[in-house]
């Protein structure tokens, strides 16, 4: 059977060549000698009336792609250029950022750090505190460090963030303390010592109403069989003014640092768990690691074996939660400065405190009666510099300890994420953050990290704050005892 042929239109006027009804040639283009109805341009046709760019940007991407329509390349037709609403570089997607932070304005950005400050870190980040105290409470950590309700405080942040951003530079990450977003975007770290305050003042009280309550109940109960052990329990709970407020301090102390360790082990849970994930996305490195001594000991805990499912997300847990919990153990070591920091904010008890325990010794009395029939007034202009700033000197040192609270925060955390990286055998040249030596060379690559100087400069400027909170409210209290006189 003969094939049947195509009919030809006649010639184009332009090409010199015949038009064949379905080769497309139809209408071609003079200057390309192209086909001037493309697919694309069939596919995509410019909307009538009054429209711009960014609408037919939204109707030809679908936003089910992480809902953002810069994740992958639009078709647009015609020259892209030559529209004057499109400000920024179409063909690198990954420039959008740096396009969003230079058209952001210094109000707006005042306004996220506002937003994410209030009700991201005082409201979720207090919430978050009181998950961190419950879960406390049963003797039992979860390994993500995270509960029903620290989670719910975690979305309250992450919701402020996205609402209300506050778009960096590329630089971010560096010490840049010239740069506006820098200090909007880090200024929000200032206020979440409020979070962790709040709900360690909550403990404290709670604890204090609970001595109350037993000596109540000592007074209630006489007589009784049980009046013996509740007049047993209430003695003990009787403490002198000092006693009172190291216990206070105590007690406050170790609350903010186990909501702060909560803290940064949640965070050190996930970015490890992310990284543990992708490396295992790689078989033979997850093989290799479940044939480690920390992968067979994971496969008899759960009581799992090789063929079991979801072995790359299992183990990227496990891996993660050992992570989180020694950050968490390691952070530890700052709660001298949280009992101090907190034994200065409870200090109310004017002599007993100065005088210790058991109050003066005749020693320390005769001495400072010598002292003040004959003061030695400093004799240098730096010591004479020392002697008019008490309180400068004051503010000063306990700011430092704030920032330095800070750095072993960071170095924590980044030690959390090294013993993942070892324990998952994430040791080779593709991890560009694995740190190969002793903790002392760590160290020395942690310090040229602008990340852990802007953390302690915030932390110093937040401690400084608390710090001056704290001095007010031991003027306050020294003038009502001058009234009281």
């Amino acid at each position: 059977m003969a094939k049947k042929q195509k009919k030809v239109d006649g010639v184009d006027p332009t090409s010199g060549l015949p038009i064949v009804e379905g080769l497309g040639n139809e209408s071609l283009d003079p200057t390309t000698n192209l086909p001037k109805e493309t697919s694309v341009s069939k596919q995509y046709q410019l909307p009538n009336g009054d429209w711009d760019m960014t609408d037919i940007i939204n109707d030809q991407t679908a936003l089910d792609f992480d809902n953002n329509r810069y994740n992958r390349p639009t078709v647009i037709p015609g020259n892209i250029y030559e529209n004057s609403d499109i400000d920024w570089d179409v063909k690198d997607y990954g420039d959008i950022g740096r396009q969003l932070h230079r058209d952001q304005t210094g109000w707006s950005r005042f306004g996220g750090f506002l937003s994410q400050a209030v009700m991201g870190e005082i409201v979720g980040g207090t919430i978050q505190g009181f998950g961190a105290i419950l879960d406390a409470m049963d003797g039992d950590l979860s390994d993500d460090f995270s509960n029903g309700i620290t989670g719910f405080g975690e979305d309250v942040r992450e919701w402020a963030r996205e609402k209300t951003p506050i778009y960096l530079k590329p630089t971010s990450e560096d010490f840049r303390w010239g740069d506006g977003d820098w200090w909007a975007s880090n200024g929000v770290s200032i206020v979440s010592s409020i979070s962790m305050f709040l709900p360690g003042l909550a403990v404290t009280k709670g604890v204090g109403m609970a001595a109350r309550g037993l000596r109540v109940l000592n007074v209630a109960t006489k007589g009784l069989k049980s009046a013996k052990a509740n007049a047993a329990i209430a003695n003990s709970l009787n403490l002198s003014r000092t006693a009172k407020w190291l216990t206070k301090s105590s007690i406050m102390g170790l609350s903010s640092r186990h909501m702060e360790n909560y803290r940064e082990a949640a965070e050190t849970f996930q970015l490890g768990y992310d990284k543990n994930f992708n490396y295992f996305g790689n078989q033979e490195k997850l093989d290799a690691y479940l044939k480690s001594p920390d992968g067979r000991s994971m496969l008899d805990k759960l009581g799992i074996g090789l063929d079991a499912r979801n072995l790359r997300e299992t183990a990227a847990k496990h891996i993660a939660g050992k992570s989180a919990a020694k950050a968490y153990n390691m952070n530890y070591v700052n709660l001298v400065f949280d009992i101090a920091q907190s034994a200065l904010f409870f200090k109310g008890v004017g002599r007993s405190t100065r005088a210790g325990l058991f109050g003066h010794s005749k020693t320390a009395k005769g001495a400072q009666n010598a002292i003040l029939k004959n003061p030695k007034l400093p004799k240098t202009r730096f010591g004479k510099v020392l002697a008019a700033t008490p309180r400068a000197r004051h503010w000063a040192f306990w700011s430092a300890t704030e920032g330095v609270e800070e750095m072993w925060n960071f170095v924590s955390m980044q030690e959390g994420i090294h013993y993942g990286d070892v324990l998952a055998g994430n040791t080779g040249w593709e991890n560009r953050d694995f740190i190969d030596g002793s903790f002392a060379d760590r160290l020395n690559r942690y310090a040229n990290d602008g990340e852990m100087w802007t953390a302690a400069f915030m932390g110093a400027i937040g401690g400084g704050i608390f710090t001056g909170v704290s001095s007010a409210k031991m003027l306050k209290l020294k003038r009502l005892r001058m009234l009281r006189l």
